[in-house]
């Protein structure tokens, strides 16, 4: 059997309508088909002066048109700054979106606690998965390329 070097197919990403770059690496994931998703967010609330973990069962569309047309699809969860985000209030939050089975909602809790250090870890105002999607097999996901991450730098003089 001869050895064959694999030379790469070019594969270009779109930037706009009139410019393309040459991708440098390619994602591949397994296919997974979402039977519901979840909006979740670790921000800081500028009304109550912390951090809140913000979650909807509306994810995978504008949080700000879920907000307006239905406020009571929000679940907004003080962090105490003092204790963080515990495995408790986590599955609590969980439980309220209605995960479909006890693993799918300890998945998503531990999501939660886990978006919740970094933010604390990266100094960050915000950070946002939307959707984190529950799969038609129980297990819980979020799409990397879905989350943001939201810092303000300040410089000091």
């Amino acid at each position: 059997m001869q050895r064959r070097e694999y030379v790469p197919p070019k594969w270009f990403c779109e930037r706009g309508a009139a410019e393309h770059r040459r991708c440098g690496q390619v994602m591949l994931a397994e296919l997974r088909q979402p039977s519901h998703e979840y909006y979740v967010a670790v921000l800081n609330d500028r009304a109550s002066e912390g951090v809140v973990l913000v979650a909807s069962n509306q994810g995978g569309m504008n949080i700000e048109e879920v907000a307006a047309k239905d406020p009571n699809a929000i679940i907004s969860t003080p962090i105490p700054f003092a204790t963080g985000l515990t495995k408790e209030t986590a599955v609590g939050v969980a439980k309220k979106l209605g995960f479909s089975s006890e693993k799918a909602t300890n998945e998503a809790a531990d999501i939660f606690i886990n978006l919740y250090k970094i933010f604390k870890e990266k100094d960050a105002t915000q950070i946002e998965i939307n959707p984190l999607a529950e799969t038609t097999d129980g297990a819980v996901l979020w799409s990397v390329n879905k989350a943001r991450f939201l810092f303000y730098y300040l410089t000091c003089h």
